[in-house]
């Protein structure tokens, strides 16, 4: 069997396409989608042609077409130390087993599952075990990959948890991307100050600059340079309360209606633009995502990255 034999996928929880987008750029094509939000599924409808199903807990697996591929970014909210870390016990982590079943009834050659990195150590590692067990309960054999998009050309630290599941009588294996260590830094993607709208800026009196000694010229990662607000008892800004220089990388967009941690640029302190969210997301200007802006960064911080999943694509190897 070769990689050519793994020609249709299906787009679990699919958000904006980020998946779609990386396999369609590999010449797959797209024979089912689900979304449950409406608002990200007249997005992925504007950017696809094709609206996707709702809730994926309605859907009979009888009713998905036959596929080579399953991809999902599964919800994460369950998982994230920025939430309540709930696992698989809430409804939110309840949906991976929507996988499962899925996977049971059609067996696909392949599935691309993307996560947080906080899905590893959560109850002791006992989340991923059981994630991991689902999956070679159902015949797969599964790879795990902890992925930094900083080291593949990406201007963002983004840490995701790839899980590669490939059916135990295929001979093939999933390997991890080498990092190519690009020189690109949040500077070089940023929109003209022309066109950045006034409401990302920040109008305070109480911005402080106790870091700017840490800029050291172009870093493939966040470089903090300052704070606003109040600080905790050990003197630490909260996340959202940082500045940071655009001579490193942003940090993890978010789902986040602010825009996710200032940056200051040109002399002021601001949030990033949708578009240069986008950019760091690596989607195209075009890519369509919900008009008011609140929505477009909560569709944007919950999307997987194309480029990522592309890498992610090309490990996957015969034996």
């Amino acid at each position: 069997m070769t990689l050519t034999n793994l020609n249709t996928f299906i787009d679990l929880f699919c958000g904006i396409g980020g998946f779609r987008l990386a396999l369609e750029a590999k010449g797959l094509n797209c024979v089912f989608s689900s979304e449950i939000d409406p608002k990200t599924q007249d997005a992925y409808e504007a950017n696809f042609g094709e609206r996707p199903q709702g809730d994926i807990r309605k859907i009979d697996a009888k009713d998905i077409p036959a596929h080579d591929v399953l991809c999902g970014g599964f919800p994460c909210q369950s998982f994230s130390v920025a939430g309540k870390r709930e696992g698989l016990t809430s409804e939110n982590g309840q949906l991976f087993y929507e996988i499962v079943r899925i996977a049971k009834h059609h067996q696909p050659k392949v599935m691309i599952l993307e996560n947080v990195r906080g899905i590893v150590s959560l109850n002791e590692g006992r989340a991923i075990e059981e994630l991991e067990h689902q999956l070679h309960k159902i015949g797969y054999k599964v790879f795990r990959h902890i992925l930094n998009a900083s080291y593949y050309g990406i201007p963002q630290a983004r840490v995701r948890v790839y899980l590669v599941a490939v059916r135990k009588d295929l001979p093939i294996i999933s390997l991890m991307p080498i990092p190519t260590e690009e020189d690109i830094v949040l500077a070089d993607v940023l929109e003209d100050e022309g066109n950045i709208p006034e409401w990302v800026y920040l109008n305070r009196d109480d911005l402080v600059f106790d870091r700017r000694d840490a800029v050291k010229g172009r870093v493939l990662q966040p470089v903090r340079v300052g704070y606003f607000g109040k600080v905790d008892a050990n003197g630490k800004a909260h996340q959202h309360a940082k500045i940071y220089s655009p001579t490193g990388h942003a940090c993890t967009v978010t789902a986040d209606r602010r825009g996710g941690p200032a940056y200051e640029i040109q002399g002021r302190v601001r949030t990033l633009s949708i578009t240069e969210t986008k950019r760091v997301m690596g989607f195209r200007d075009d890519h369509v995502v919900a008009p008011l802006r609140t929505a477009a960064y909560q569709m944007l911080g919950n999307a997987v990255i194309p480029k990522m999943v592309g890498l992610v694509w090309e490990g996957i190897k015969r034996l």
